[in-house]
């Protein structure tokens, strides 16, 4: 009996190490940091989450920042993002590692994913009850095999820079345990409910699919029950399944309620009745033997050998004609679901996803391990017909040399396959019960067919990022910004010639006015845009600093601080690659160098606002809608005039002749007519497309506009600081290839007159302004005037403020920043920003808790 134990928890160990073993052999071979100079990091992963997981680790004993953060865009709700990405006890891990040194965090987050899914998986197959009512020899060899099957599957090898997905995704056969114990055998709900309710808290959009699953799982299992007459254990049954699923979700509720309203205010394609198809049904086979070939095509691959074994199953004579006919039907209907787009986007929380298909994938890929499971029963029999086996090499060769035809394969990847399913099945025939060999070979077989992919894949991916690289840069940027926040401890922003990634600002802990999130409001990202730093090229809506917008804007949204990398910098930070500006020079105008560490020159902005500054009433009056073809600099006089009761003229647009057409090239000629910093702006239609634009100014080349640009590219350029009378000759390069006539603005800004406004905004009886996370607290003295004080923090109303203690209502100003009205004299004024949402959440999810609890405890008492 001790021997026994001991084998099945050895079992379960190599379930765990074996994935973990074979996935270390791919980093070795991908030279992936220790074995080499890459990490795992790509896509996303360095666009966004290690950026967050940065954050995270920088801010775990600073909670309010998980609350409110003012490092995305201007300033935004934090909390969705956090139960979105963050919630993972895994990331706990990050405390022990350097900031510099962060690929390795997500190098020991895969390999544990991957052993753990191995791990969880072997744990399903070898404990329900519904697949195991036949007899399978060797099921542990063949449930550890399935297991690193579906742990190497199509799936997560190109989503496995979705950590958040991943870690979630872990909990899926436990859940499902849980519901064959219900359903199949005992009856114990603990399992099931637990495992459920933290799905969801780790991330609730996986969660939402599975319980889609659960739902679509359950429903079946009920039309077999319903089929078989067993009315009254149907209902029993079915409604504790369905109490139990009601109270889980609304264990996860705490998270699910803030994001949801959070992702409200993002814009994305909404639900709607469409039958259109995702893709077409010849790429599902395509998918199921080679892998997401066509980009479209939903990621289900996890191994021919895998196939076999699910077509072995459907032949079997094992299980009852009824049970594979419903199992046929189910399979089939969840592929239908996968290829309309009405039931595609309720599979995905009723919305079109962006970047990223086929979310749900992983379920069809589990459920085809499952079957392959089962179908490994029939190996338990030497004496099967070989019209099964003939049958089975015919309906494999029709899927292969169908997906030949329309997607041209390489015919050596296509006898390949075929070698490898006839190998296979013809071992198939000679099987014995007792022929622990056969099985090893078969499940070799399985091993190298997942691994070559997964390789394939990852020698590509995970040569992205270099460590040394990455470590350079991270360091010579903290070194950096430490010196900036060892002087100065108030509010202010920062900007930078050279990014790591978008998200540099979470990355190191710094306001900033860049920088994106799948949460951040659409709204806010179109006041950005309208403040020149970001313009709509394409459907990316990430955006870098890039040298800002015009100085009086920059000084408006309180940018204080300026970095200048060097050449050798500049170099790593470029090798990265995380979707960077093209131009690499601080060009900012009106800045002084104040310091500089080894690599990295320290500007400051002398006019910065600081956060809380006065406007006039009429500023509470500015309503914009962004559009990029409209002349932004007019805008920016309309602000800027709302501030102070002086109007002057900020901006004065330049007059441009008709462009000079010179092959693909535009040339214009302009005189300026005041002296002052000089600006360039191209309107051009909203989403569109920009070749690469080079803009060349009295000769000299200022940089790209558009094209490579576009991912971190502004729409301001500034082109330096003009006399009066002097001449400007504007060439941009291929203007001619653009689909649709832009319009080109050129304006002068008046230094003087941004001070001016500056010195009248910016008032001494406005005292201790404090922020900590969700909270921002100042004070006005006895010589305070009264009147409307802004704050460069987006307009939320999630803000909430007291004024001496009494509530009082906020209000929007400059467009869409936050602004209070204050009679005259000494205040103490706070804001607090209450997450939406959030308090309902917690108390939806803990009333939840309670009665699964108290469910459980009656039932305890019951037995006894």
């Amino acid at each position: 009996m001790n021997s026994f134990k001991n084998q099945k928890k050895l079992n379960y160990i190599i379930s765990f190490i074996f994935p973990i073993l074979l996935f270390i052999c791919i980093l070795f071979l991908t030279h992936v940091y220790p074995f080499g100079n890459n990490t795992v990091v790509t896509g996303d992963m360095k666009h966004q989450y290690i950026s967050l997981m940065t954050y995270f680790k920088e801010n775990i004993f600073h909670p309010r920042n998980f609350l409110y953060s003012y490092q995305i865009g201007l300033g935004s709700g934090f909390f969705a993002v956090l139960a979105y990405y963050l919630i993972n006890p895994l990331n706990i891990v990050t405390l022990f590692i350097p900031s510099s040194y962060m690929p390795i965090f997500f190098m020991i987050n895969l390999l544990v994913n991957i052993g753990l899914i191995g791990l969880t998986t072997y744990t399903f197959l070898t404990n329900s009850e519904y697949l195991n009512q036949k007899k399978i020899n060797h099921k542990n060899l063949i449930a550890i095999i399935l297991g690193t099957c579906f742990a190497f599957s199509s799936f997560f090898a190109n989503y496995q820079q979705c950590t958040m997905w991943v870690n979630a995704i872990i909990l899926l056969p436990i859940v499902l345990l849980g519901l064959d114990r219900i359903l199949y055998g005992n009856g114990k709900t603990l399992l099931y409910w637990i495992s459920l309710g933290c799905l969801l808290l780790i991330n609730w959009y996986i969660g939402i699919i599975v319980t889609i699953f659960l739902f679509i799982s359950t429903l079946t299992w009920v039309i077999k029950q319903i089929l078989s007459k067993r009315i009254n254990e149907t209902i029993k049954k079915g409604t504790k399944v369905l109490i139990y699923s009601i109270f889980s979700v609304g264990i996860g509720t705490i998270a699910m309620l803030p994001s949801y309203l959070a992702q409200e205010s993002v814009n994305q394609e909404k639900f709607q009745i469409s039958f259109e198809q995702i893709y077409h049904i010849h790429s599902f086979f395509s998918a199921l033997l080679n892998g997401n070939v066509d980009p479209q095509s939903p990621l289900i691959f996890c191994g021919v050998g895998v196939v076999l074994f699910t077509i072995l199953y459907f032949f079997s004579n094992q299980y009852s004609l009824k049970s594979r006919l419903i199992s046929l039907v189910y399979i089939l209907f969840l592929i239908l679901t996968t290829n309309v787009k009405f039931f595609y986007m309720m599979w995905h929380a009723f919305s079109m996803p962006n970047g990223f298909v086929h979310r749900e994938s992983f379920l069809i890929t589990f459920v085809f391990i499952c079957f392959a499971y089962q179908g490994a029963a029939i190996l338990s029999n030497k004496n099967k017909s070989i019209f099964i086996v003939l049958a089975s090499i015919l309906i494999a060769a029709v899927m292969m040399f169908s997906n030949y035809h329309y997607h041209n394969f390489d015919i050596s990847t296509l006898i390949f396959e075929l070698i490898v399913l006839v190998t296979i099945t013809l071992l198939c025939l000679f099987i014995s019960k007792k022929n622990l060999i056969i099985y090893i070979l078969l499940s070799c077989v399985c091993v190298i067919d997942i691994f070559a992919y997964n390789y394939k894949i990852e020698k590509n991916e995970f040569s992205q990022v270099p460590m040394d690289a990455y470590q350079y840069s991270v360091s010579s940027f903290d070194k950096a910004i430490k010196k900036v926040k060892d002087k100065d401890s108030t509010f202010y922003r920062m900007g930078s010639s050279a990014e790591i990634t978008p998200n540099d600002p979470l990355l190191f802990n710094y306001n900033g006015v860049q920088a994106y999130i799948s949460q951040q409001p659409t709204s806010l990202t179109d006041y950005i845009s309208a403040l020149g730093y970001y313009q709509k090229h394409s459907w990316i809506r990430w955006n870098t600093f890039n040298n800002g917008s015009t100085f009086a804007i920059n000084s408006l949204l309180g940018i204080k601080y300026y970095f200048e990398a060097n050449k050798n910098l500049l170099n790593n930070t470029q090798k990265i690659n995380s979707m960077p500006t093209s131009n690499t020079k601080l060009d900012v105008p009106n800045i002084k160098k104040i310091g500089k560490t080894s690599n990295i020159k320290i500007f400051e902005n002398q006019s910065a606002f600081p956060l809380v500054f006065n406007i006039n009433r009429k500023a509470t009056d500015i309503n914009y809608v962004y559009n990029p073809e409209s002349n932004l600099f007019e805008y920016y006089n309309q602000l800027l005039n709302s501030i102070s009761k002086t109007k002057r003229e900020y901006y004065k647009n330049l007059t441009i002749n008709t462009p000079e057409i010179k092959e693909n090239d535009y040339v214009y000629n302009t005189i300026v007519s005041k002296t002052g910093n000089v600006y360039l702006y191209l309107g051009h239609l909203q989403a569109q497309e920009l070749v690469d634009l080079t803009i060349i100014v009295n000769g000299k080349n200022l940089g790209t506009y558009g094209g490579n640009n576009a991912w971190g590219g502004n729409g301001v350029l500034y082109l330096g600081r003009y006399n009066k009378n002097d001449q400007i000759k504007i060439e941009i390069k291929n203007a001619k290839m653009i689909n649709q006539p832009n319009q080109l603005f050129v304006s002068v800004e008046d230094v003087n007159a941004v001070k001016q406004l500056q010195q009248e905004a910016v008032k001494k009886n406005i005292k201790n302004i404090h922020v900590n996370g969700n909270k921002i607290n100042f004070n006005t003295n006895k010589g305070f005037d009264g009147g409307i004080l802004a704050l460069s923090i987006p307009y939320e109303k999630g803000w909430k403020a007291k004024v001496d203690g009494k509530q009082i209502k906020l209000q929007k100003a400059l467009g869409d920043l936050t602004a209070i009205n204050l009679k005259k004299g000494k205040h103490h004024v706070e804001l607090t920003y209450v997450t939406p949402g959030l308090k309902l959440g917690m108390i939806i999810s803990g009333i939840s808790l309670i009665i699964l609890i108290a469910l459980e405890l009656v039932k305890k008492v019951k037995r006894r």
